[in-house]
């Protein structure tokens, strides 16, 4: 008795998932200067606290204890969104101070711990970034003078809003030297993402939302005669 053979199974092959690319953290130095100034400059303190955000995640990357990058390890004890709260409390008290009665001898003595604490946080982030610079750069070697540099840049842009009329609104440009520090930034991630990592051209959700928000008062500002 002749068995029939059994019919071939028809093969199935396997579908491969098509790749996909890691998503990169840099981002446009030019974003920063536009969301920046269409927003008030309120958008720098969206950065401030996404770039905190980035370098904690970036600090607490690699095999216990053996950091992917331990220049960032103080970012492991640092919690991005209050990071952030601390530096919106002392711009959102400069109003205040302008309001609440108090000897003008003790007015003049507070009023320039506003912009000194808020570049503080500046120059931290910045000397943060200055520090990931290549071997052998001067961001590397000494990263104190290059994010002190920007800090200062910061302090003579915003003086800017004391000019007249419409002129004031060219203390967005305060934005510049951040978008320096992103360019710093972007230069890091381009040396430790993979090749192919695909970099954002487009807003985020969070930054349209930010330039919604900062939009509201810039338009009031150019309507108001």
């Amino acid at each position: 008795m002749t068995t029939l053979p059994k019919p071939a199974e028809s093969a199935t092959p396997e579908t491969e998932s098509a790749p996909q690319h890691v998503k990169s953290m840099q981002q446009p130095a030019w974003h920063v200067v536009l969301l920046s100034v269409f927003s008030l400059s309120l958008y720098l303190i969206y950065w401030f606290f996404k770039t905190a955000k980035d370098l904690k995640s970036r600090a607490s990357e690699g095999e216990s204890g053996n950091p992917a990058e331990p220049s960032l390890s103080v970012f492991n004890k640092i919690n991005p969104f209050w990071l952030a709260v601390a530096l919106l409390v002392p711009t959102a008290l400069g109003p205040l101070l302008m309001i609440i009665p108090m000897p003008a001898v003790a007015a003049r003595a507070i009023a320039p711990l506003v912009p000194i604490v808020t570049l503080g946080f500046f120059a931290f982030i910045f000397h943060s970034i200055a520090k990931l610079g290549k071997d052998g750069s001067l961001l590397k070697n000494n990263p104190t003078f290059p994010a002190f540099c920007l800090a200062v840049a910061m302090a003579m842009l915003w003086t800017l809003v004391k000019l007249p009329s419409y002129f004031m609104l060219c203390f967005t440009l305060v934005s510049i030297p951040v978008a320096v520090a992103q360019h710093w930034l972007n230069d890091y991630w381009k040396r430790v993402e993979p090749a192919d990592a695909a970099i954002r051209r487009s807003f985020s959700m969070g930054e349209i939302l930010t330039l919604l928000i900062g939009s509201i008062p810039l338009t009031l500002i150019m309507l108001t005669p």
